[in-house]
């Protein structure tokens, strides 16, 4: 016990040793960049800085989005009941439709055994019309009367447990679509669950793709989206939206599915390269600088303003990310110049020439 304390107190004076050089050095850095910060401007007190116009224009949310064509619906089809398959109908790229017998498993053990179940309830059901006469004469009890039922009850339902077996033997296709992948051949003995074919429907489409914040809550589900590929740039295409996550990832984007009809001879197959254009209408001027001009990143919320021959720095209010360009909702003035390179050699009220 004594141990595990001494090992604990060396560690945690380890750890607190750790992060006190880890802060130092971070200060000498900071203090290090001021000093050449300051180097720069006794050397050479003007900055050679570029600078751009801060413009109301037409807030534009235009953007478009790329994503990969999905199948309709992917299906692994499985056997339900065991046997040899006796008989397989397709193969690869075969076209298939809904209840179009696919594969028939060999079910000549099934056929007779549905040939006895039905013989056995057939005596049963005939016992028990008997036993009803005699058991209105006194010559059974009733007790023996129900056990006979019960009896007929259980050969129905065996009946019926039988007849699925022989009929799930003659393998159906599920769904609409085209033959993907072969899993079995003629003559492979199959369990139930084992797979045997994979269906791909491709009759429709989905594209898949993710769309930024600003953009995602002017979507509206069954909205019409214009979608391209590449492969047949001149066709004019529309998708319907049919999914809108109701959750974003860490980047603030939205994935977002929209639906199409395949064109003529399903040309589009899953897989393929596809573009979603979105159009959007917004009636209002917005104050954009490039997102060069924040210092570090958009986050800092600050912006070198070239002003009198010097650079001011502002704090500000980002708005909307558009492309290169940011929205500025507070701290900048239309027509003011924001610099947008040679932020690093400046401080607050530095002499700068402006390329």
């Amino acid at each position: 016990m004594k141990n595990k304390v001494v090992k604990l107190i060396i560690w945690g004076a380890a750890i607190t040793g750790g992060l006190f050089l880890i802060f130092r050095q971070l200060n000498k850095n900071k203090e290090s960049n001021k000093a050449k910060t300051e180097l720069v401007q006794q050397t050479n007190p003007s900055v050679l800085v570029n600078t751009d116009t801060a413009n109301l224009a037409p807030l534009t949310i235009d953007f478009e989005a790329n994503g990969i064509y999905q199948p309709n619906r992917v299906l692994d089809f499985a056997s339900e009941v065991s046997g040899r398959i006796s008989d397989l109908k397709v193969d690869l790229g075969s076209q298939v439709h809904q209840g179009q017998l696919l594969a028939v498993l060999d079910n000549e053990q099934l056929n007779n055994e549905v040939q006895l179940s039905a013989n056995t309830k057939a005596k049963l059901e005939s016992d028990l019309s008997r036993y009803d006469s005699a058991y209105q004469n006194g010559g059974i009890t009733f007790q023996q009367l129900q056990d006979l039922r019960l009896q007929a009850k259980q050969a129905s339902t065996q009946v019926n447990i039988q007849q699925r077996k022989l009929r799930d033997s003659y393998l159906k296709a599920p769904i609409n679509g085209i033959v993907q992948t072969k899993y079995a051949e003629k003559g492979s003995y199959l369990s139930p669950g084992t797979k045997i074919l994979q269906i791909v429907d491709i009759s429709k489409l989905k594209l898949r793709i993710n769309v930024p914040e600003y953009q995602v809550v002017k979507l509206k589900l069954k909205d019409k989206v214009p979608v391209f590929t590449d492969v047949f740039p001149d066709k004019q295409l529309y998708a319907t939206v049919s999914y809108i996550a109701p959750m974003g990832d860490a980047s603030l984007n939205f994935p977002v599915e929209l639906e199409l009809n395949n064109i003529g001879g399903n040309a589009i197959r899953g897989g393929m390269y596809g573009r979603a254009k979105f159009r959007f209408s917004e009636n209002r001027n917005a104050l954009l600088v490039p997102r060069t001009a924040f210092v570090g990143s958009v986050g800092s919320n600050e912006i070198y303003v070239a002003s009198n021959g010097k650079a001011e720095l502002r704090k500000v209010k980002a708005g909307r990310i558009l492309g290169e360009k940011v929205e500025i909702l507070e701290g900048i003035n239309p027509g003011e110049a924001v610099i947008t390179s040679g932020q690093i050699n400046l401080q607050n009220g530095s002499v700068i020439t402006i390329q």
